[in-house]
């Protein structure tokens, strides 16, 4: 309905005749008042917007013209929720919707429900429609739910469903047994389940190997013991539908034990040299499967059956008459499980004939004469990994000759006394029980192993001698003796010539136990090392070290001068032999004999070759001033107890 109110307040009035009322510009039969005007179309206006407008006058003939838009509602109402979808598990549901309109609101009128596209009696509410189905619906059968929904604005609503009885199979799960089973009897079983129509029990079904059994079927599960099968592998199969028919089928296998006991080990071991006569036979075995059938467990030597003590896991045999060497022997085992699985196993074996090891034999290489002297023990090492060592077969013979040992299952030894020097040769001979027989031979020799003797008899050490002195020396060796060949004497490091050197006795001889040698050298002042080496002939060096000072008869002052000379006003050094021990002043005078320079006062040195003191052209005096050039005259004066010597030396002084 499309209105309007108006007035003229205190005017003259409306003019009825004058109001007129448009709908988009065309004029509408409207129902007019003196205060207001109304139409109602008679047919639906068109979705969207529309513009009204009105026209009125009063009688003195004032006009007022006043417009204005308005929609027509173009939204359709919303059905949501439509059930039931997919798959369902009653056979009666109930089909369901909702919907709504946020505009002019749904025309309840108009709200219908189909089923596969017939009408069903549904009850509609505010909001909601239903209908509960009253035949059970077919199961594998597509249904669609259709629902239509008008508002009071004409727009239409459209809105399906589609389902059907749920098709999901049966789980069948839990299946046993699998892999391998230890027994002829066994029970095989199955679980199953399903989430939508439930199992029908009289549909389960189990074939084993092919053939249907007798199997207790529950709504859980299948279980059937099956009795005395046979070796190896069996299948299973399983069947079972849910109540709408949908079937589900499973087929596993399983195997029933056909491997044969294991027999771990069969002793002596095959190829074992054993080191008894009189074994022990045995042989262990299990079976992780239906067990040892302990009646069925035989042994046999060289193919004849020995009573063996049998158990679940094992079985023995004592030998009771002694084996013979270099025969071979084989012990057989055969053993069988409850199921009849057979499993044999065998060795081969023979007494040992592997000889006693002998090592870590001693002495090896040289003993010492010193060492000989307290007597040589003649050892071995014994071993046998077999029978073992027999002590009591143990002999020994030292160049030749038997000796008496003594003997362990490990070990033999001998105390040799008296060697001489030279090689020696040790036999050793060993047998273990079995009587298998080693032996085994080494040489060892006795040798000098002391060094020489060395002594020097002059000049003692730290000794003070003449510029001749009388060198001699003594050595001694108990052993094979000293090589006067070999004597070396050296002074400085240098050597002194051997034919200096005389033995003292005999004077022929090369080798000698003992002996003195001397030589007369001729040596510069100060200190000198004397070195002697001599080696006996088995080559073991003996050595001696002295050190001493050589000084001349009298106090002297040799070869004095100064170098450079001329100096520049540097250093110059004053160098002179000294022939004794003394305490030397070194003093500079200029031309008019005055004292400018003191060098060394009493400082006190040892005989030498070669004395130096340095002076570097300055006086005495505080902060050592330069001395003028020109000619100085150096006095020396070395002084001992009882003497005393000097003399001078002329320093030219030339600075530039």
């Amino acid at each position: 309905v499309i209105s309007a109110k108006f007035n003229d307040g205190d005017g003259t009035g409306i003019n009825k005749d004058s109001v007129k009322l448009t709908i988009d510009k065309v004029a509408v039969d409207a129902l007019v008042t003196d205060k207001s005007v109304s139409y109602k179309p008679a047919t639906v206006l068109s979705k969207g917007k529309h513009t009204a407008e009105l026209t009125v006058a009063d009688v003195a003939g004032n006009v007022k013209v006043q417009s204005w838009e308005f929609s027509i509602e173009e939204d359709a109402p919303v059905i949501t929720d439509v059930l039931p979808a997919g798959d369902i598990n009653t056979e009666m549901p109930v089909l369901s919707a909702k919907f709504s309109d946020a505009g002019v609101g749904v025309d309840i009128s108009s709200v219908t429900m189909t089923l596969n596209g017939e009408l069903v009696s549904a009850t509609v509410g505010e909001g909601n429609v239903s209908f509960a189905v009253t035949e059970p619906l077919k199961p594998n059968v597509g249904y669609v739910v259709g629902v239509r929904v008008v508002d009071k604005a004409g727009n239409v609503a459209t809105a399906s469903s589609n389902f059907k009885l749920e098709t999901t199979k049966p789980v069948i799960s839990g299946m046993l047994p699998t892999g391998t089973v230890n027994s002829i009897d066994v029970a095989i079983s199955a679980n199953y389940s399903d989430t939508g129509s439930g199992i029908d029990i009289k549909s389960a079904l189990m074939k084993v190997d092919g053939v249907v059994v007798p199997a207790n079927a529950s709504a859980s599960g299948i279980a059937y013991r099956a009795q005395k099968l046979t070796r190896g592998d069996h299948t299973v199969y399983v069947e079972v539908s849910d109540k709408f028919g949908n079937a589900f089928s499973q087929t596993w296998s399983f195997k029933v034990e056909e491997t044969p006991p294991v027999i771990s080990s069969v002793e002596p071991k095959d190829g074992e040299k054993i080191n008894t006569a009189t074994p022990v036979l045995k042989a262990t075995y299990s079976d992780a499967g239906t067990g040892i059938d302990v009646d069925s467990v035989v042994m046999t030597l060289n193919g004849k059956i020995v009573p063996a003590t049998v158990s679940a896991s094992q079985a023995s045999y004592q030998v009771l008459e002694p084996l013979e060497k270099n025969v071979t022997y084989k012990v057989t085992v055969q053993v069988a499980d409850m199921a009849g699985n057979i499993q044999s196993a065998n060795s081969s074996f023979s007494l040992e004939t592997t000889p006693p090891t002998i090592s870590a034999t001693a002495p090896t290489g040289t003993v010492s004469d010193t060492d000989a002297a307290k007597g040589v023990t003649i050892s071995a090492t014994l071993a046998d990994d077999g029978s073992g060592v027999n002590p009591e077969s143990v002999k020994m013979w030292v160049d030749g000759s038997p000796v008496m040992v003594l003997a362990t299952d490990k070990s033999v030894s001998y105390v040799a006394k008296g060697l001489g020097y030279g090689e020696h040769t040790v036999k050793l001979v060993v047998a273990d029980m079995l009587a298998n027989v080693a032996d085994k031979t080494w040489k060892f020799s006795v040798g000098d192993t002391t060094k020489p003797t060395v002594a020097v008899l002059s000049p003692k050490e730290n000794q003070t001698v003449g510029v001749k002195p009388i060198i001699r020396i003594s050595y001694a060796d108990e052993g094979s003796g000293v090589d006067l060949t070999s004597i070396s004497v050296k002074i400085d490091d240098k050597p002194v010539s051997a034919g200096a050197l005389a033995p003292a006795k005999p004077s022929d001889a090369k080798v000698v136990s003992a002996g003195e040698s001397s030589y007369e050298v001729k040596l510069a002042y100060g200190w000198h090392t004397l070195s002697v080496s001599v080696k006996d002939v088995a080559g073991n060096e003996g050595t001696a070290e002295v050190k001493f000072m050589v000084e001349g008869d009298v106090l002297n002052i040799e070869k004095a001068h100064n170098y450079p000379n001329p100096f520049k006003g540097d250093v110059t050094k004053i160098t002179f032999g000294l022939s004794k021990k003394s305490k030397v002043s070194i003093r500079i005078y200029d031309f008019t004999n005055t004292l400018v320079a003191t060098v060394a006062e009493d400082e006190e040195r040892e005989a030498a070759e070669k004395v130096e003191f340095s002076w570097d052209g300055t006086t005495d005096a505080a902060g050592g001033r330069q001395l003028a050039n020109g000619v100085y005259f150096c006095q020396i004066v070395t002084k001992t107890d009882s003497e005393t010597k000097s003399q001078i030396i002329k320093i030219a002084l030339v600075r530039e």
